[in-house]
Parts: C-alpha cells; structure tokens; sequence
C-alpha cells in the first residue's frame, strides 16, 4: 500500500510540476481534448480517495483552440470544488 501511495505522491508532484512550469501568460493553439486528461491526471488520487469516478467523452477531431493553457487548467481544477461548496445538497437525477 506505501508503494501505491508513494507512486500517487510522485504523480502529483510531477503533475504540479507540469503545471507550474508552463508560461502563464501565452495564449497559443491549445488542444482541449490534452487540458482535460492533464487536469484528470492530477486529480487522480484525489477523485480515487473520494471514491470516484469520471467518465470522458472526448472529440478525438476538436479543433485547437487560441487560449492560455494554464488559465483553461485552473478553471477546471478550481471549478469542480467551488461548485461541490456551493451545491452541498446537490445530487446528480
């Protein structure tokens, strides 16, 4: 069980690491579908401990978009959270 702790732990840090080095203030072409699996990549033993799980379904021919990576990625690490906040009672029907 350490071993599979100790590899999460290194994914994460590797994740952030991914995250952080990248120029905040670039917009460039930016494929969607590559945002998405990164910020599933590091909350992947997040959604685990919390039992669970996520379902994608991506475009395999979407366009690249003009944006800025890192604000797309922080819009969907944040965006989750603050919903769950705002939404305690929600539940999906």
């Amino acid at each position: 069980m350490w071993r599979a702790d100790t590899r999460r732990a290194g994914d994460i840090i590797h994740g952030i690491h991914h995250f952080v080095r990248k120029s905040e203030g670039v917009r460039c072409a930016v494929n969607l579908n590559e945002i998405i699996r990164e910020v599933l990549r590091l909350l992947h033993s997040d959604l685990l401990g919390r039992g669970t799980a996520i379902e994608t379904q991506l475009a395999p021919s979407l366009p690249s978009v003009d944006a800025n990576a890192v604000q797309l990625q922080q819009v969907l690490l944040i965006s989750p959270d603050e919903f769950a906040g705002r939404n305690a009672g929600y539940t999906r029907g």
